[in-house]
């Protein structure tokens, strides 16, 4: 096989695994949709397993010309700059998992006030006008609900807005605060 050819090879399954890899990681960041995890587990084994191989068979490879070795040396390290790259990847990937992102908007049809989410981690929110949204991090501490508490026309309510979260089971999701009352004498 042309020298040329094996460094082009190496080449070709980095630069590959990078931009699929990267396609995966950023279609689960923009939709949440929790199959892109499955698609991007097998993808990490089956890749990995492709890119040890061509590793191991570039490293192989020799030649006489010190252009050709220059030529493979860098493509085995494109290969290897990979792996950073999908560490990076896992761990961005279980910090989003440590988190419900959850949009809060209000549908009580009034100016709700003095919000506070409690439960899994306790955030707040001063106002919230009729249809208004805001999105909010939750951290997720162990087993946990997320609770809602707010005034509306002078009368604390009190929603369940997630039932139970759990580690790793961050997700993104919407909640419309008005739907669940549960008014507090």
């Amino acid at each position: 096989m042309l020298d040329m050819t094996k460094i082009q090879i190496g080449r070709y399954t980095a630069i590959a695994s990078f931009i699929l890899g990267s396609v995966i990681f950023l279609s689960y960041v923009i939709s949440d949709n929790s199959q892109l995890l499955f698609i991007g587990y097998f993808f990490i084994i089956a890749v990995g397993i492709v890119n040890l191989f061509i590793l191991l068979w570039l490293m192989c490879q020799t030649s006489e010309d010190q252009e050709i070795r220059k030529g493979l040396t860098r493509s085995k390290l494109l290969i290897v700059a990979n792996i950073p790259i999908a560490i990076g990847y896992f761990f961005a990937v279980i910090y989003l998992l440590s988190y419900l992102r959850i949009t809060f908007t209000n549908k009580t049809g009034e100016v709700i006030t003095n919000i506070r989410i409690v439960g899994c981690d306790k955030k707040s929110i001063n106002q919230l006008k009729p249809h208004e949204a805001v999105t909010k991090w939750i951290g997720i501490n162990g087993d946990c609900s997320v609770y809602v508490k707010y005034i509306a026309n002078g009368h604390e309510n009190h929603e369940v807005a997630v039932g139970y979260a759990s580690g790793l089971m961050g997700q993104r999701l919407k909640y419309d605060i008005g739907s669940n009352i549960e008014a507090i004498q």
